[in-house]
């Protein structure tokens, strides 16, 4: 009987939060997360239960709501009842299908539901703050489900349900245009101080803290500084800290840890873009999906299948991410990930993820021309060829690690040069930086996107021959797309910093590359 009581603890919050208003809604919402803290007691222990329900408690109470129950037409009252109806039926279908080990299935749908309920809300929102306790929900029932397939201790469960604080604190106190800079500017310090760490290093020793583990070997400190330095340059305004809890996403080896971090970002980065966020939502599903079947089935996916998941994944990343000011920053989190989970990977196993990336880089391109044959704006050309070769380098698999120091340039390349990076200007600085914003979006050396395209379409070619002609195919036309389309100066933050920073960081990480490819006669 004791374990029916969580679900029925969910569904009575999930009714109350559901036609409530005010103080009920509430109310609701706090009986949902209960009933799952509840669930994940039964399924676990005391103490992930106990570190995980109080960061979503918190950040609940920061989400404001009115006091009175909007009014809803028709049409809306139609859509969320379907949408809730069949979040429902999906929740219901995967808790009976893949039960958490041994446990009775009405426990095991607990932590389903609760995401049911968050998808619902995050796809048919009544208002901005319904969006914003949806995606604290969302990261929430994500964090929890993998922790019950995966059992943690109490840092581990805290920290990742700390994530889903992440988007209410984020709307609901954006930084001072002040405290953002200089927040900015100790993040490139930040970036500077990693990579100088990897260099020097090579490899730190693994934090334990308890039960907490991070990973801080070579590639992780990388990682961690292109990450920084992205968020300093492309960060959401007033919002640049949020990459700070998204750097768990490449130390963590909690999946529930790593999971949560990167739910953060795109909830954040994607917060006013609407059609990019479910792009980016369904990408993180499917980067979870076969770690996740992998632990709650005794048959999990078969390799190939788990690979064309990956895949999968980082095109549509790569598909909310073009022509996004800030979408780009979600971008590189996932494909660091990606090449991590990939590292390792056979090159029999990599053929099906190069499948997946020609067409999705045939698919990006077609998608931007077909854009701009309808005179629509948002998928430049040019980021489309650069994210259509992002695809084929992270699926070249060479013996030389030509393809992974191709994407990583690529990425550098996409931080560097994003569109509203160049505002129009008028000050003396801008002036005198005009020649090197325009060396950095070149494709000549020493700037990083020669070395970046340069050695995807090698990475490509050690890898097939179909892939080498379609990634030397994506270089002509990243060579032709100024005559195709013009330049979009878009207004941005015109700061200094912005103006010296970007070539600065497209001359130092392509000089080196560019000079090899050169005494290689390439």
């Amino acid at each position: 009987m004791i374990v029916v009581l969580p679900f029925v603890l969910l569904l009575v919050g999930a009714v109350a939060a559901y036609l409530g208003s005010g103080r009920r809604r509430l109310l609701g919402t706090g009986a949902m997360l209960g009933g799952t803290a509840w669930a994940l007691l039964l399924l676990t222990d005391w103490k992930p239960a106990i570190g995980w329900v109080i960061p979503p408690l918190l950040g609940t109470l920061l989400v404001s709501r009115p006091a009175t129950r909007t009014r809803l037409t028709f049409e809306q009252i139609t859509r969320r009842a379907t949408t809730i109806a069949a979040t429902g039926l999906v929740a219901v279908f995967a808790a009976t299908k893949f039960p958490i080990g041994e446990n009775p299935t009405l426990l095991s749908a607990v932590p389903w539901l609760l995401a049911a309920v968050a998808a619902a809300w995050l796809i048919s929102p009544i208002d901005e703050p319904e969006r914003v306790q949806a995606a604290l929900l969302l990261i929430a029932a994500g964090s929890a489900l993998l922790l019950s397939a995966a059992p943690a201790g109490l840092l581990t469960a805290a920290a990742a349900a700390a994530m889903a604080m992440v988007p209410p604190l984020a709307a609901r106190w954006p930084l001072p245009q002040r405290v953002d800079s200089a927040i900015r500017i100790v993040l490139l310090l930040g970036g500077a101080a990693m990579a100088a760490m990897a260099l020097l290093f090579g490899q730190l020793p693994r934090f334990t803290q308890q039960d907490l583990a991070l990973s801080l070997d070579g590639p992780a400190l990388l990682s961690l500084a292109l990450l920084l330095v992205a968020g300093a340059l492309i960060g959401v305004p007033g919002r640049a800290w949020v990459v700070l809890p998204a750097l768990l996403a490449v130390l963590a080896i909690a999946p529930s840890l790593r999971w949560a971090a990167l739910a953060a970002l795109v909830a954040v980065t994607f917060a006013e873009q609407r059609r990019r966020e479910r792009f980016a939502w369904l990408a993180l599903f499917l980067l979870t999906l076969p770690g996740l079947f992998a632990l709650l089935s005794a048959q999990p996916w078969s390799p190939r299948a788990q690979v064309v998941a990956l895949a999968g994944s980082l095109l549509l990343a790569a598909v909310a991410a073009t022509g996004s000011s800030f979408g780009v920053l979600a971008l590189v989190g996932f494909a660091l990930v990606i090449l991590e989970n990939t590292s390792a990977m056979s090159p029999f196993l990599m053929t099906r993820f190069g499948w997946v990336a020609s067409a999705g880089a045939v698919l990006l391109l077609a998608r931007s021309l077909l854009d701009r044959q309808a005179k629509k704006s948002g998928n430049p050309l040019e980021q489309a060829l650069i994210c259509g070769l992002l695809l084929l380098a992270v699926a070249a698999h060479d013996s030389l690690g030509l393809g992974t120091l191709a994407s990583v340039l690529l990425l550098v390349d996409l931080v560097v040069t994003h569109p509203g990076m160049y505002p129009v200007s008028r000050s003396r600085a801008a002036a005198k930086a005009r020649p090197l914003l325009m060396l950095a979006r070149s494709g000549w050396p020493p700037g990083v996107r020669f070395a970046g395209v340069t050695l995807a379409v090698i990475g490509a070619l050690q890898t097939s021959l179909l892939s080498g002609l379609l990634a030397a195919i994506l270089l002509l036309g990243i060579k032709l797309s100024p005559v195709f389309e013009a330049r979009s100066e878009a207004a941005g933050d015109a700061s200094s910093r912005r103006l010296w920073v970007a070539p600065a960081l497209s001359l130092a990480c392509g000089l080196a590359p560019a000079l090899v490819l050169r005494m290689l006669r390439v």
